[in-house]
């Protein structure tokens, strides 16, 4: 996340307190995703959050008014997914969605080169969690391109299972080194793995 960086989040961890991160993006993205989430519903997933899928995976109501992913096995390991839908009638894997609406620039780069890292590793943790729960083999990121109203690009990213483990001891670590109070020595993702592809 290029918002909050690792050693940001060890702090919180610690108990420091963290200053609001506000920006015209954000805001941008809070306005527009009931819209996306309405226009998916009407388009493509008319059962996306649905109370089916509410019972299935949210772990409690915190509020958020989003499903509350929580890792069965470790608590501390959670999420908040935009949505989940069943998928289609030939399967019983579920489908788990991702709302992005980037500034108009950012559009044009995911059209030229592809989704940035961060938005993948950030499905596939979210495919991690739900995937102790019930089955989900693809998550749908669906980017809302504000000049092409109503057409929006739809990238499917399959589960990684192995980057899902390698995510999830990444953490652990992090939370480890902030029990100790030590702080984490290198970033959580290397330079290849946050810079834009193509």
């Amino acid at each position: 996340n290029r918002y909050k960086t690792v050693l940001s989040v060890w702090e919180r961890l610690r108990g420091k307190e963290q200053p609001p991160f506000e920006s015209q993006h954000i805001d941008r993205g809070n306005r527009l995703e009931p819209i996306i989430e309405g226009w998916i519903k009407e388009n493509v997933e008319p059962n996306l959050n649905s109370d089916s899928m509410y019972e299935i995976y949210d772990a409690e109501d915190d509020g958020s008014g989003q499903i509350f992913l929580r890792h069965p096995e470790d608590s501390r390991l959670a999420g908040h997914p935009d949505g989940i839908g069943p998928g289609d009638a030939f399967t019983e894997d579920h489908v788990l969605w991702e709302i992005k609406a980037p500034s108009s620039r950012s559009v044009d780069n995911i059209r030229k080169y592809g989704l940035p890292s961060r938005y993948k590793w950030q499905v596939q943790w979210y495919m991690h969690i739900a995937n102790q729960i019930h089955t989900i083999t693809r998550s749908v990121v669906c980017v809302w391109d504000c000049d092409q109203w109503g057409n929006p690009i739809q990238i499917s990213i399959p589960y990684k299972e192995a980057k899902g483990r390698e995510l999830e001891d990444r953490a652990k670590n992090l939370l480890f080194a902030a029990e100790v109070g030590q702080k984490p020595a290198a970033p959580t993702f290397d330079k290849s793995e946050t810079e834009k592809e193509g």
